[in-house]
């Protein structure tokens, strides 16, 4: 198999090139003690996990500026916009949702904006028609790297927040626990083929062991052992936190912040010892005691309840939630709770303009002969006649042909 068919393999099967190169950020482990806070007493970890949080806004508060908050119904965006009302007023940050109303991070975002007083923007994405220039322009400012349609439009974001400073909350979850697995790879080798299988995100396409191998070839490593860090987080930080996540959060053309790698911060929550981390612990008990208005406000992380709720009503809530997938015709009728961004496996079979336009780009992709291992009207008619849920893989089909419009190289 050549390189340059397990490239496009990956971006298919991952949603980014595996190949890229970030020339703006990396991750230094050296600094990571797993010994250091072995035996410091819990209520002294807190004051010194707030410090270094408090420490990670400030040093990158502009005062002044257009500062604004991308807020979803999750607990790293909330956490950013906690630490940075201590800053400033509510009036004077920027808040910022787009989705779909009726899920909880569009529903969530919103309403923990208006609790709090920002200037808040709301996005439908459903109501959103994208357009080819629009997509192009939005292809470079993604570096051509990474899939389109996860992202709001570019020209909304520019109309508002042009010229502003962007806090993101990229590796909010992963510096305070939420990769930390309970059975860590014991070798690289096994830790690369993980990553590969957990970050399948087409996976209405099959993943065969000749895919799996070719794409691990291209699975980042730094050497590093798992002393300072799991080799599962290790890899997830310098692959598809960099390769991804960073580009999708961090939009070209903005200043951005990037608080939760600051490195005291990063540093310190990665030395802490394993039990402070799983679930999150110290993360959530350091926002529940300090900023427990806005951070114990409902979240989709808890199926809409509050953070501090009783696990038997998380697990009760969801369990209701998910009878409808389980009662035939209501997954149709009652709209997922739990949809990021919109529901587009009915949106490309419903509106004319979306599906035309993934449909063109996909048929263009196949002309150009670059995917041969997959049926792609196969896959375009399976979904139309909702045989199975193509949409994630034709819109990462139809994105890789709108960066090879763009300019791609491959």
């Amino acid at each position: 198999m050549h390189m340059n068919d397990a490239r496009i393999q990956s971006f298919i099967y991952l949603g980014y090139f595996l190949d890229f190169v970030n020339p703006d950020i990396s991750f230094d482990f050296s600094g990571i003690d797993k010994s250091r806070y072995a035996d410091v007493p819990y209520p002294e970890l807190l004051a010194k996990a707030v410090s270094l949080y408090r420490e990670a806004v400030s040093a990158g508060f502009e005062s002044g500026a257009l500062n604004f908050i991308p807020l979803s119904g999750g607990l790293d965006s909330r956490a950013i916009l906690a630490l940075l009302l201590e800053q400033t007023e509510a009036a004077a940050i920027h808040t910022y949702t787009f989705g779909t109303p009726g899920t909880m991070d569009y529903d969530i975002g919103c309403a923990l904006a208006g609790k709090v007083g920002t200037n808040h923007t709301a996005c439908d994405l459903s109501r959103y028609q994208c357009s080819m220039d629009e997509l192009l322009q939005t292809s470079e400012r993604l570096r051509q790297q990474i899939m389109l349609f996860t992202h709001p439009p570019l020209s909304d974001l520019d109309k508002h927040y042009r010229g502003g400073v962007l806090w993101s909350g990229f590796i909010g979850g992963r510096t305070s626990g939420s990769y930390l697995p309970h059975h860590p790879s014991p070798t690289i080798e096994e830790a690369k083929r993980r990553y590969i299988e957990h970050n399948h995100l087409a996976k209405s396409v099959p993943l065969t062991d000749d895919v799996l191998a070719s794409m691990t070839e291209l699975v980042d490593w730094d050497g590093g052992t798992a002393g300072e860090i799991s080799l599962d987080e290790r890899l997830d930080l310098i692959n598809r936190q960099v390769k991804y996540t960073v580009i999708n959060n961090a939009l070209q053309g903005y200043r951005y912040r990037l608080p939760f790698a600051h490195p005291p911060l990063f540093n310190f929550l990665f030395s802490l010892p394993d039990r402070y981390r799983f679930g999150q612990k110290l993360y959530i008990d350091v926002f529940l005691t300090y900023f427990r208005d806005i951070f114990n406000y409902p979240s989709k992380t808890t199926v809409g309840l509050p953070v501090n709720a009783p696990p038997f009503l998380i697990k009760g809530k969801t369990r209701l939630i998910n009878l409808r997938y389980h009662v035939p015709g209501f997954q149709y009728l009652i709209k997922d709770p739990f949809i990021n961004y919109c529901d587009f496996a009915k949106r490309i079979r419903t509106d004319s303009d979306f599906q035309q336009l993934i449909r063109g780009n996909v048929r263009d992709l196949d002309k150009r002969g670059l995917i041969d291992w997959i049926d792609l009207e196969s896959v375009w008619s399976q979904h139309m006649s909702r045989t199975a849920d193509h949409s994630l893989a034709l819109l990462t089909l139809a994105s890789l042909e709108i960066h090879l419009k763009a300019g791609k190289q491959l």
